[in-house]
């Protein structure tokens, strides 16, 4: 690894102003180089393609990361500097050198995807540094004949403020260049073992403490090293010069005059000649045993990485829960448009009694309500409409001004402090506003089992029905009711909406249940997983169905009570042994007549039960 003096800005050994080389700044610390190119042999290999191709993509993304669209990016094996990536300032050219992508196939990388990046989080972190920093933010030039070590700290300081710079325009990016701290600053720390030097620590302080009160490391990652470089050069110095690295941060992007002025102060408080070439890193230590000032970088490296590792946990943790979130709302949606396909057709003009969509109809015919029929109607009417009442909220406010009443205390209080000459804050007034609740709507579905074995429920299943409908007809212009028998079809008793005169009866003499269909014509006909009101379905049935129609019908009771649809499950008593469905309220009904008030005690009581 290069040590703190890759920040120099290199030019040739005979310098002459008209024909000094462009500059650079590479990873290596962001150092300004004019060294010569290393062009490499043309080798036209697939590979080389790939990775033109990823040159490519690079160059477009670098547009809206550096916000100029002069840049070109090359992944080539080796940049012109040695370092893992560069910007030529003059060229306007971003090299990386193609070992950041180690173990990635070129041909497979995608960089418009956000995701992908995932996949080379230090190479994007790097490729930022480069665009994001350096190519928007590192316009100033080294003056020629700058002093070498006030010019290596100016260097190194911007490394630090152009990453600055990148995080306050797209705070975004912070994930990546702390994914790339090890490419960018370890190969710019690589202290002697022993005992460092001040250079040594405050250089450390200057690369990575700079950073993290820029925003892309965490404090608690460095505790450890800014410990020990206050040790070292003491808490006052490291204050002073993280005066310095802050001052630098606020410098515009063309003020190289100040930069170097920083870098002299900085050279000042390490004891450093600023005219002369930058010392050594530090002492060497007894058999190359690392010393503590290696030792703390490296620990802050770890936690780095730790860190890394962490939030890459927790980002797929996040990202698979927002995936399954979505894929859950696209099924939801998908469930609902079935549902409602399904209940246009059920409940069209060409369903039912009469209609096109069946040859044979289990409807007999309708007849006139009978007085008990009419009664039982307007009792769950009046049922339903108390259970709907909500009593109206109250909201009492204090004033210092009229509408209201006048409360005695707070009026002395209000003299009180005017005779004392304060400003009165008393507020005397006490006003009382009652608003009324609206009473929710009601949403009650009833899929009535129409196989020979539920023969027995046919004629009373179809007074409740009637029954239901009536009496929600008048509770609330909102409230809807539908009631379907399902066997070998689906047909419909009672429509959504609708104020039936006449009770419709039906035979249950079918040798089918179509369980799915029936569930899927109420929830898209009355909106039964929609949140809003208070929902019932309520299924009359032994549940003896083919496997098929058992599992569909159970997914489907599952979506309804998850979305808070109350399901109640009436069986009777002399009939089969009931198999119910999971999670549905059971009823056993010894008398088939009790179903409609069964039913009208269920639905009273989600009504309670919704706010």
């Amino acid at each position: 690894m290069s040590s703190l003096a890759a920040h120099l800005h290199r030019t040739p050994t005979t310098p002459d102003d008209s024909d000094l080389e462009m500059a650079a700044w590479d990873t290596d610390g962001g150092a300004m180089s004019t060294g010569p190119q290393h062009p490499t042999a043309p080798d036209p290999t697939d590979t080389e393609l790939a990775w033109l191709a990823v040159s490519a993509q690079l160059s477009e993304q670098a547009a809206e990361i550096a916000g100029r669209d002069d840049l070109v990016v090359s992944v080539q094996p080796r940049t012109r500097s040695g370092a893992k990536g560069l910007f030529a300032t003059r060229e306007a050219a971003i090299e990386l050198e193609s070992g950041l992508f180690t173990g990635i196939d070129p041909a497979t990388i995608d960089a418009s995807d956000p995701a992908d990046r995932e996949r080379y989080a230090a190479a994007w972190g790097v490729f930022c540094h480069e665009a994001g920093g350096h190519a928007a933010h590192s316009v100033w030039d080294v003056p020629h004949g700058a002093e070498q070590a006030a010019t290596q700290v100016a260097i190194m300081l911007e490394e630090s403020r152009c990453e600055a710079a990148l995080v306050a325009r797209r705070p975004g990016d912070a994930k990546w260049l702390r994914a790339s701290a090890s490419t960018l600053i370890l190969p710019n720390i690589d202290p002697a073992p022993g005992e460092a030097t001040s250079w040594a620590a405050a250089g450390a302080a200057g690369l990575i403490l700079a950073r993290a009160d820029a925003g892309i490391l965490e404090p608690e990652d460095v505790a450890t090293l800014e410990a020990h470089v206050a040790e070292i050069l003491g808490e006052e110095v490291l204050e002073d010069l993280r005066a310095i690295w802050t001052a630098a941060r606020e410098c515009d992007d063309e003020d190289a005059e100040t930069m170097i002025d920083l870098g002299r102060e900085w050279c000042d408080l390490v004891g450093v000649d600023s005219d002369a070439p930058a010392p050594g890193l530090g002492e060497p230590g007894p058999d190359g045993i690392p010393g503590p000032l290696a030792e703390a970088v490296g620990a802050v490296m770890a936690a780095v990485s730790a860190r890394i590792a962490a939030d890459g946990e927790l980002e797929a943790e996040i990202i698979a829960l927002a995936s399954a979130a979505a894929a859950e709302r696209a099924s939801e949606a998908a469930a609902s448009a079935s549902a409602e396909r399904v209940s246009g057709r059920i409940f069209g003009p060409a369903s039912g009694p009469g209609g096109r969509r069946r040859t044979r109809t289990p409807v007999s015919g309708t007849r006139a309500p009978y007085p008990a029929e009419v009664a039982a109607a307007a009792q769950l009417a009046r049922a339903l409409k108390t259970a709907a009442y909500r009593e109206r909220t109250e909201t009492v406010t204090h004033s210092a001004t009229p509408p209201g009443r006048l409360s005695m205390r707070g009026a002395l209080a209000h003299d009180a402090q005017k005779a004392a000459g304060a400003i009165p804050t008393a507020t005397p007034w006490v006003h009382t506003s009652r608003r009324h609740q609206p009473s929710p709507p009601l949403r009650v579905g009833i899929a009535v089992d129409i196989s020979g074995s539920m023969y027995d429920a046919a004629a009373p299943v179809a007074s409740a029905a009637w029954i239901t409908a009536r009496a929600i007809a008048v509770t609330n212009p909102d409230c809807k009711t539908a009631t379907v028998a399902f066997g070998n079809a689906v047909t419909p008793i009672t429509r959504p909406g609708t104020n039936p005169t006449a009770v419709t009866e039906f035979r249950a003499e079918d040798m089918a249940e179509k369980v799915c269909t029936a569930i899927d014509a109420l929830d898209g006909g009355l909106g039964l997983t929609r949140p809003g009101a208070a929902r019932l379905l309520v299924i009359v049935s032994d549940g003896h169905f083919v496997w098929e129609e058992r599992a569909g019908a159970q997914a489907r009771v599952d979506r309804l009570i998850a979305s808070g649809c109350a399901v109640l499950w009436i069986a009777l008593a002399d009939g089969y042994a009931p198999a119910p469905l999971n999670g549905c309220h059971v009823l056993s009904l010894a008398d088939p007549a009790s179903a409609g008030a069964e039913i009208g005690k269920a639905a009273a009581k989600a009504l309670s039960a919704t706010r």
